[in-house]
């Protein structure tokens, strides 16, 4: 047919890099592009790695959107999980839980906002967590 078969993305760090994280708090807010759910819809994919740990204990990563970054509030973004994840890590009520080490892929189809941030919504025991926030979108074919 001569059309592509391959998802072309633009994408994002939502962190500068790789981040020790030592309490709850969000993230500055990055401008990774708003995306669109009417055809031609698009897919929107998060994926967050927790590269190191010290100590024992649990993170919560949130990913949220704004319009604007600033007047604008920032919203949690309703994403799913795709399986498999890797490492230490779960997914429920749009959190993704870290007890240790791990990776996991989120993505959602609906429309989004053009800034994106990572919220950390629960933070508990560890000394720290260094991980990296990386985001990326796509026309679905």
């Amino acid at each position: 047919s001569g059309q592509p078969t391959e998802e072309f993305y633009r994408g994002s760090v939502l962190t500068a890099g790789e981040v020790a994280f030592t309490a709850t708090g969000e993230t500055a807010g990055v401008n990774a592009g708003a995306t669109t759910a009417t055809l031609p819809a698009q897919r929107f994919e998060v994926v967050i790695r927790v590269v190191a740990v010290s100590g024992t204990g649990s993170i919560g990563f949130q990913i949220q959107e704004s319009s604007d970054g600033s007047g604008d509030p920032y919203a949690d973004i309703t994403l799913s999980a795709e399986a498999p994840t890797q490492g230490l890590v779960s997914f429920a009520a749009n959190t993704a839980t870290f007890t240790g080490i791990g990776t996991i892929k989120l993505y959602t189809t609906a429309a989004t906002e053009a800034f994106k941030r990572v919220q950390i919504s629960a933070y508990a025991t560890f000394t720290s967590v260094t991980a990296i926030v990386t985001c990326g979108a796509a026309d679905v074919r």
